[in-house]
């Protein structure tokens, strides 16, 4: 009896054999704290290697982590929008749309309807998301390739006023272009052939595809406006009428023609034409404090100082000039009688057999022409570094245009996909339209 008891107490009082009784015991709680301790080091490891991946791609690619944010960003420069009273429901929902699924974080927006109202959205800040003050309707955007409507409306008008043909050879509308410095007799034949027709509508010959835009060679001086008996040598493309190949140098030789027709410098022409004073003015390369700061950082080969790259002089005919879209607006407006005459001229000198139902596929003397379900339209569209804008010109006289601070590394599609939602709401003629939905896959 004493000795059970005394075995019971010994039993209490040792440890080890509380131990067997409370299965784990110490072992347990050593386990679990060894467990904890190995989750810490390997979330550390994983912060660890988290932060040295990110560091280096800030490294070795800069912008991409800002690439990464930029949804995030595009959701106040939506919430930013405001318009004008009675802005259609459609150009409204495009409006709020673009900034993230164009990469845009500025924007201006200007419609005329048929009835020759003007309405105007915009968004975004001057100096980057919630920094400075608002774009307005007065802010200056480049508009890159959509100068190319002022050289084609001046070459156009010169036409149907006599001063030139667009029938006539480039080489007898342009004896200044001279004796080539070097030429072939095949590429002489050829370039006979070639017509003012053919530069409007980008069938001259000239195809930057290939070889490169001569008016876009970094740090060179194009040939073009300064040395034209060195464009008078290029070996040509392609057989002049044949086919499409876009290219800047065919509006640059505009702009000399333009010139000639007229009696007065380009940038000149066209400010007495088309622009009232303070309202635009053309790029020298520098940023006016008007502008706002583009967005680059989808673009892989440039800073914001490209333009040191590049001559603005000499390409401001095809891609120099800066204006707001709501005087490019009120450009058009001015122009309306006009523009409805040259137009339908114009879409006359489309080449046969091209599907005139794809977007940007298909050009007549003014800008690319687009035709899907009895209705058409003459477009302009352009992109710079950092810039985007497009200039829509319905056969009813309404149109529209949209300017933007930044560019998608998938603008063209993207350019297609907000063109082909703008032309069919543009489109509706009957009172009231219901509004096409936006859709971002479409």
């Amino acid at each position: 009896m004493h000795l059970q008891v005394a075995r019971q107490r010994q039993s209490k009082n040792n440890p080890v054999s509380r131990e067997k009784k409370r299965p784990g015991g110490r072992f347990f709680f050593v386990g679990f704290f060894s467990m904890k301790r190995s989750i810490s080091y390997f979330c550390l490891a994983i912060f660890f290697v988290v932060c040295t991946w990110l560091i280096h791609v800030w490294i070795t690619t800069p912008l991409q982590i800002p690439r990464w944010l930029f949804p995030l960003e595009a959701i106040p420069v939506s919430l930013s929008t405001t318009c004008s009273e009675s802005v259609p429901a459609w150009l409204v929902q495009s409006a709020k749309k673009l900034p993230g699924n164009s990469r845009s974080p500025t924007n201006q927006f200007a419609y005329l309807d048929r009835d020759g109202n003007i309405h105007t959205c915009r968004n975004g800040w001057m100096n980057g998301v919630l920094q400075g003050r608002r774009v307005s309707d007065q802010t200056l955007f480049q508009i890159a390739s959509v100068t190319k409507f002022f050289t084609a409306t001046l070459i156009v008008e010169a036409h149907i006023q006599a001063r030139i043909s667009v029938d006539s050879s480039v080489n007898d509308a342009l004896p200044i272009l001279g004796k080539p410095a070097r030429s072939t007799p095949d590429n002489e034949r050829v370039w006979n052939k070639m017509r003012v027709a053919d530069l409007l509508r980008h069938s001259a010959g000239f195809d930057r595809m290939p070889n490169g835009d001569p008016m876009l060679l970094q740090n060179r001086t194009p040939p073009c406006p300064y040395a034209l008996p060195e464009v008078r040598s290029y070996v040509l493309d392609f057989q002049p009428g044949t086919r499409y190949g876009y290219g800047n140098l065919n509006y640059c030789l505009l702009g000399v023609l333009a010139e000639n027709a007229y009696g007065i410098p380009y940038r000149k022409l066209v400010q007495q034409r088309f622009v009232k004073e303070g309202k635009g003015e053309f790029s020298d390369g520098p940023y006016s404090k008007e502008e706002p700061k583009y967005d680059i950082r989808f673009e892989n080969l440039f800073s914001e100082n490209f333009w040191k790259s590049y001559d603005f002089s000499a390409l401001s005919a095809a891609a120099g000039m800066r204006i707001s879209a709501m005087e490019l607006i009120n450009i058009v407006k001015a122009e309306r009688a006009h523009l409805k005459e040259y137009l339908a001229f114009a879409n006359q000198y489309i080449l046969p057999g091209v599907d005139c139902g794809k977007f940007m596929k298909c050009y007549s003397l003014m800008g690319s022409y687009y035709s899907a379900n009895g209705r058409h339209a003459n477009v302009w569209r352009g992109n710079m570094i950092g810039t985007a804008a497009m200039l829509i010109v319905m056969d009813d006289g309404s149109a529209l245009a949209w300017l933007g601070g930044g560019q998608s590394p998938t603008q063209y599609r993207d350019d297609e996909k907000m063109f082909s939602f703008w032309f069919e709401n543009m489109a509706l003629t009957h009172s009231n339209p219901p509004t096409r939905r936006w859709n971002s896959n479409s």
